[in-house]
């Protein structure tokens, strides 16, 4: 019954309208009734294109405004990227559509594939994608670069992803892709490329920073790992007093101090710094403060020869074009001696008390390691009598720069050590009070400024009571 009452409003509803275009055809003719026709197939096409037109600015509204929620929530999900596929699932598949997208990084690994019934998009597309980066659309019926003629309903866009590091390098580095096909108005998917585009911007960017997160762990723990061959604390030498510190200017270091026990009750004591920066210097720093410490106990009175040891053997396990600039010597106690070699280091000073207080300096005595292999080294031994004391640091104190480029110096260094060891009160040497001085005056110095080098910091002093 509801059918039959339908069926006769229509066919009503119709026939009322139909009386006016009848009676304007009676009345003035076909004319008149052919431009009335007319004009109402122009107002209905006019009315189809703005509702198209309102249809797509909708449709560019809610792409930004999924890109805006996309952007926050990337910002809000932990570093490490592990949500990423999560988060394009619940707002790229709202940003597009009717519209079938996977995004891929190279060479397997598909962050999303929506719908789920439909099939995977075969490798030749992101062959093609990947050896020329650029956004590209396709209409219906092209044939597509692949050797695949698209389908008379659908267009195609592909969008690639770029990565961070290399959007201003003159040769973009593509790390994976975007394609979307639609069947729903697929003329348009040229409008598209713009949200595609900012798509694979926010998913570079969310890579690039689990990238940056991934790589700042993995220094975290190489700086604690290299923090472990420090020692962890300096020995008490009856009679003499020892302190030392090292402050890495950045994750990893390329400085390093050792103090080695040797046998009858001698000590051997490094300061040492390998000629770079980073996780490669790290590297070569953990080399040679292996070696080093290996055979100084090997040749436990004789430093030249083990340098000389250590020196053949950096040279045989690594290529790396680095070398390690160290100062070695070895301490008797009992005889209040130091034996030692300068491979190429910043010399230390000594403070002398039979001197008056007077700074003198330990120089070279010999190169590098790690640079020839049958470099020999001098073998140089000072008495250290009661008062003295010897300091030895890395060229991140004497080069250590303020705001305006200027460096603290060797001078200011010795004028540091001259104040308050031969200040009237400083009858009774302090090693731990003359360390952090020499470093509240580098501090002073440096300012607001960044640190550009490891600093690395020893002292040794002779109680003036021991005889």
């Amino acid at each position: 019954a509801w059918g039959v009452a339908i069926v006769i409003g229509a066919t009503a509803l119709v026939e009322s309208f139909a009386i006016l275009p009848a009676g304007l055809y009676t009345e003035n003719g076909p004319g008149v009734y052919f431009f009335l026709l007319a004009g109402t197939l122009l107002v209905s096409w006019l009315a189809h294109r703005l509702s198209m037109s309102v249809e797509r600015s909708q449709q560019r509204s809610r792409e930004l405004d999924k890109l805006e929620q996309l952007g926050r929530a990337i910002l809000r999900a932990p570093p490490d990227g592990s949500t990423l596929p999560d988060l394009l699932e619940e707002y790229a598949t709202d940003m597009f559509s009717r519209a079938r997208i996977e995004i891929r990084l190279y060479p397997e690994r598909t962050l999303l594939h929506h719908p789920d019934n439909w099939p995977p998009v075969d490798t030749p597309v992101w062959e093609w994608l990947r050896a020329k980066p650029g956004g590209r659309t396709f209409l219906p019926r092209t044939m597509l670069p692949w050797e695949q003629q698209l389908e008379r309903d659908t267009g195609l866009a592909l969008v690639p992803i770029v990565e961070v590091e290399s959007l201003d390098g003159p040769h973009s580095d593509a790390i994976g892709g975007i394609y979307l096909s639609r069947r729903q108005d697929p003329l348009d998917v040229g409008n598209l490329l713009p949200a595609l585009q900012s798509l694979a911007a926010q998913i570079a960017s969310a890579l690039h920073r689990a990238k940056v997160y991934s790589i700042e762990r993995e220094l975290a723990v190489a700086g604690r790992i290299q923090a472990s061959f420090l020692p962890d604390s300096l020995p008490e030498i009856p009679g003499w007093q020892l302190a030392a510190t090292l402050e890495p200017a950045r994750e990893t270091a390329g400085d390093f101090y050792d103090v080695i026990p040797l046998p009858d009750g001698c000590w051997g004591l490094v300061v040492a710094d390998v000629a770079d920066k980073g996780t490669g210097a790290a590297l070569y720093m953990a080399l040679s403060r292996t070696l080093i410490r290996t055979y100084a106990v090997e040749y436990h009175t004789q430093p030249a020869r083990a340098l000389h040891a250590a020196n053949c053997r950096i040279l045989a396990d690594a290529s790396a074009n680095l070398f390690v600039t160290l100062f070695y010597g070895i301490l008797d106690p009992a005889a209040h001696t130091l034996t030692y070699c300068n491979a190429g280091h910043n010399p230390p000073h000594l403070v002398g008390t039979l001197s008056g207080y007077q700074v003198r300096t330990l120089g070279p005595t010999g190169g590098a390691l790690g640079i020839v292999d049958d470099w020999t080294w001098e073998q140089r031994m000072v008495r250290l009598a009661p008062g003295d004391t010897l300091v030895l640091y890395s060229d991140g104190i004497t080069e250590a720069q303020n705001a305006q480029l200027s460096l603290f110096g060797e001078e200011r260094l010795r004028q540091v050590m001259q104040a308050l060891l031969g200040s009237p009160g400083s009858k009774t040497a302090h090693a731990q009070d003359l360390l952090d001085a020499v470093l509240e005056e580098v501090r002073e110095h440096v300012g607001d400024a960044a640190q550009s080098d490891d600093i690395t910091l020893m002292v040794l002093a002779r109680e003036p009571g021991n005889a």
